[in-house]
């Protein structure tokens, strides 16, 4: 089945950006917007489209021609779209929205989401939280592939490859769009068979510094760190052992009979925890149904913000 879908955008302004009083905009031309938009360039445009990047190139100039004005501003690392161009993005993507129910209407009943899903994020949230739900995510969806990578900065994905990451510290990037999904609390524990003094077990990284380590600085100055490691998991495990005290997870802490609680009623740190989702994976099913997965999970342990990002 073929399916047509024009959009008019009008506006009763008198402005340059608008050649006339009504454009008749074709879905067609409207999904080589938003590819371009989501990737930065033509080139990952194009291995998006699976077209050759000349042809984004010449599909955006004619529209532009068309339109009487630039869509993108050129630059030597990428693209940018123009003022004119995110306001037609805010339409091209409701378009994309009502395209999407759309084709779900005649679709095969049976197609679920399918293919591989790298997640990267934290080792301790991978043991403790994801792992134990993912039959629940297989029984749902038995055609996704889920990659788990343990790790604190993740590696670069091809752009074609449906992956994403789950961060305190780390900002994102040009090309992603940040998503709030949970607050996790931190407290000070110990050994409960281990002598109190003034060692220090903390997370720490060396390409950035952890909120976790900062937090030390600042509130004991004078700590003597006897082992940095760069996951809570590791902390956790270095502090059930009497290596030292150490601020980690109450997820972690307030169960562990082994553990004894240094801190008050209240946390001593709170971090916000977040997606961070490439644009042009934002659409796709099976990261859809992953993020659906991921929320309903941290809401098990956590207090889940809530978002139509993923839903």
């Amino acid at each position: 089945m073929f399916l047509h879908i024009a959009v008019e955008f009008r506006t009763t302004e008198r402005h340059p950006e608008f050649g006339r009083k009504g454009i008749g905009l074709d879905w067609n031309d409207l999904k080589y917007v938003l590819a371009v938009s989501r990737s930065n360039s033509f080139k990952n445009a194009a291995r998006v489209m699976k077209v050759s990047h000349t042809t984004v190139g010449r599909r955006i100039q004619a529209l532009e021609d068309a339109l009487g004005t630039a869509l993108f501003d050129r630059h030597t690392t990428g693209v940018q779209p123009t003022d004119y161009c995110r306001r037609l993005l805010e339409v091209a993507m409701r378009v994309e929205a009502d395209f999407q129910s759309l084709t779900q209407t005649v679709s095969v009943p049976d197609h679920k989401p399918k293919g591989i899903v790298r997640l990267n994020t934290a080792p301790w949230i991978i043991d403790r939280i994801l792992c134990p739900a993912v039959p629940r995510l297989r029984q749902a969806f038995p055609d996704i592939r889920l990659f788990l990578i343990g790790d604190v900065v993740e590696s670069r994905q091809e752009i074609e490859d449906i992956a994403f990451s789950l961060r305190f510290d780390v900002q994102p990037r040009r090309h992603e769009i940040e998503i709030p999904l949970c607050d996790v609390s931190y407290s000070v524990y110990a050994s409960k068979s281990s002598p109190r003094n003034n060692q220090w077990v903390t997370s720490d990284f060396i390409r950035f510094a952890m909120r976790t380590r900062t937090w030390l600085n600042e509130t004991h100055p004078d700590a003597e760190v006897t082992l940095s490691t760069s996951d809570a998991g590791f902390v956790h495990s270095a502090v059930v052992a009497g290596v030292g005290q150490a601020l980690i997870p109450d997820i972690l802490g307030q169960d562990d009979h082994r553990l004894e609680k240094l801190s008050g009623n209240d946390p001593e740190l709170i971090r916000r925890y977040r997606a961070l989702v490439p644009r042009h994976v934002m659409t796709e099913p099976s990261f859809r149904a992953v993020f659906t997965w991921i929320k309903e999970t941290l809401a098990e342990h956590f207090v889940v913000e809530g978002d139509t990002h993923g839903d």
